[in-house]
Parts: structure tokens; C-alpha cells; sequence
């Protein structure tokens, strides 16, 4: 997680150029967020899952690119849309992926009571901007670890 200190949070928030965002797209809405840590002390952070999530333009494969040169535009829309779909399932699932194994690798409880907390915080970013989450992408109960979810 990356933690903001109160000056620069005030910074951000009280910033006049925030005006020109409505207050949906604003940024700081968008990207900051005050989570509890796992000693129970509130903090600042950037909400970094979604900023990724955002980020998937979904690139087509071969045979797709293959495809695409001769399709009408509704078609070429739907590729895109599978595309996105696809590999943010998959940055969904690789992040899962990792938080399992590096919790799996560990033995220390205070270690471990850290990737519960960061399973807790993967299955809330997925809830909150999936409209319907794969019940693949959700750490959850099914992995061992301990969520809120």
C-alpha cells in the first residue's frame, strides 16, 4: 500500500484545480481512500487496485487482430469489450494469485495477518468496481484466509 501523509493529503483535497472535475471523475475520490490497517490505526492511501483496473485497454490476440482488419464496427466493439474483459479477469486473478502465494510462503503470524488484511482489501476493490465480481477473481472463505467478505 502507498500512505499519504496528512499535509499532502490536504494538498490534494484542497487543491483549487480539483474544481474542474465533477465531483464522479474527481480524482482524489477516485484514487485516495482512508482504509484501517491491520493494528486497527486509520491511514490515507491510494486505492492502487482500481487505478489498475482502470488501465486495461484488453489487446487482442493474433487470430483476433486477424479478424478485426475485416469486421463492421459493432463487431470490432464486442472484440474490444471480450479483450477487457479477459486479461482484467486476469489481473484480477494474478493478483489474487500472488497474495495467496506470498501468504502461503510465510510462517511469521504477524506476516500473514498482513496478507489477510491485503485479501480483505483485494476482495473490496474487486466488490466495488465489478458490477458483478467473479466469484473466481475473491480470495475469500475458499482460500483459508480470513475476510470480511
Amino acid at each position: 500500500m502507498i500512505g499519504i501523509s496528512t499535509p499532502f493529503r490536504h494538498y490534494l483535497r484542497d487543491n483549487p484545480q480539483r474544481g474542474i472535475y465533477s465531483r464522479r471523475e474527481d480524482p482524489f475520490r477516485r484514487y485516495f481512500r482512508q482504509i484501517t490497517l491491520p493494528n486497527g490505526k486509520k491511514q490515507w492511501v491510494l486505492d492502487y487496485l482500481p487505478l489498475f483496473f482502470g488501465e486495461i485497454d484488453g489487446a487482442l490476440t493474433a487470430e483476433e487482430r486477424s479478424i478485426w482488419r475485416d469486421a463492421d464496427p459493432a463487431s470490432r466493439d464486442a472484440m474490444l469489450s471480450r479483450a477487457h474483459a479477459r486479461d482484467l479477469e486476469a489481473l484480477t486473478l494474478k493478483h489474487k494469485q500472488q497474495i495467496l502465494a506470498a501468504r502461503d510462503a510465510t510462517s511469521d503470524p504477524h506476516v500473514r495477518t498482513k496478507y489477510d488484511w491485503l485479501a480483505e482489501y483485494h476482495d473490496d476493490a474487486v466488490r466495488r468496481y465489478f458490477r458483478k465480481p467473479p466469484p473466481e477473481a475473491l480470495i475469500g472463505e475458499n482460500s483459508g484466509v480470513r475476510t470480511a467478505g
